[in-house]
């Protein structure tokens, strides 16, 4: 008889608004993954939406088998990680959304069970093209976390460092995690930003900052990129990328990060130039060339496209 495999535990924050894209990821993870193994997904509900959070746990507990969501929220954390998190949120709210979503990464490996020993932070606007349950066991090498380089050049040697990954993947090895304080070293840095988080990348830098030595080298195990397949494989021209694209079919999991589904963008050269001087002109195609996997997983939820 094969053993059970240990269950994935999902880690996801997201306001109401993106509720139907973790509709989409946590449907998509389930597809994919054994029969027989569990799914706890622990969801930081940054805005605290009741109808939202009545319908996702509704979906979860009527469509999705052997999947148990646990949700959190500001009012809901331990009174001393409450206190650090309120004392970055409020002018760090961006148009990029609220601080909480920045804060997240660093503050739900410390909310969760003492059992939990590997946990995978994804984002909410990620879908999942395979089965991801080898992220569950794959070798971190002693580093507390494990992610994906990210993709375009202009990232190569940002903050100063030999390496610099995206956050939109982050493999979590929580007791090593915790023994380098990787969430206090991230808050801490969060703090050093607050006031410039709208002109940064937040999260992506105070995990890169944190999980580096002093002369910037990296703390971190590399993953390969069919683990967080970001928008500019698919969008940008290959001499932009830091490595070669990858076909769609080798892809886990699918990010539309600066690419949304429902996101429209010129068809023709003129239309691109136009739209350079504001103004709108031609015909519009999706922004990500697989957009359709979105609406594919999207009409099994209870969901429409956000806005």
């Amino acid at each position: 008889m094969n053993p059970t495999p240990p269950a994935l535990n999902l880690l996801i924050t997201s306001d109401s608004g993106y509720a139907p894209m973790v509709a989409c990821l946590l449907a998509s993870v389930r597809q994919h993954l054994p029969k027989e193994m569990d799914l706890e997904v622990y969801w930081l509900h940054v805005d605290g939406s009741v109808p939202a959070r009545e319908q996702l746990a509704r979906f979860c507990e009527e469509s999705l088998e052997r999947c148990r969501l646990h949700i959190s929220s500001l009012d809901t954390l331990p009174a001393d990680i409450k206190a650090q998190v309120e004392a970055l949120i409020g002018s760090n709210d961006s148009s990029w959304g609220p601080a909480l979503c920045f804060a997240a990464p660093f503050i739900l490996p410390l909310i969760l069970p003492e059992s939990v020993k590997r946990a995978i932070f994804v984002d909410a606007d990620v879908i999942a093209l395979g089965d991801i349950s080898e992220l569950t066991t794959i070798p971190l090498d002693g580093f507390p976390a494990g992610f994906v380089r990210a993709p375009l050049k202009h990232f190569n040697k940002r903050l100063g460092l030999e390496r610099y990954g995206n956050s939109g993947l982050i493999v979590v090895d929580v007791d090593a995690w915790k023994e380098a304080e990787v969430s206090k070293g991230a808050i801490d840095y969060l703090h050093k930003i607050s006031g410039a988080w709208s002109a940064n990348y937040p999260d992506q830098d105070a995990l890169n900052h944190t999980l580096a030595d002093a002369n910037g080298n990296a703390k971190w195990k590399e993953l390969h990129p069919k683990w967080n397949a970001c928008a500019p494989l698919f969008t940008h021209p290959r001499w932009r990328l830091q490595y070669d694209p990858i076909d769609i079919g080798e892809v886990k999991l699918l990010h539309y990060c600066g690419a949304k589904p429902w996101a429209k963008v010129p068809a023709t050269l003129l239309g691109r130039i136009a739209r350079k001087k504001g103004i709108r002109f031609g015909p519009t195609k999706p922004a990500h060339p697989h957009s359709d996997l979105f609406y594919d997983v999207l009409a099994r939820t209870p969901f429409s496209a956000p806005r």
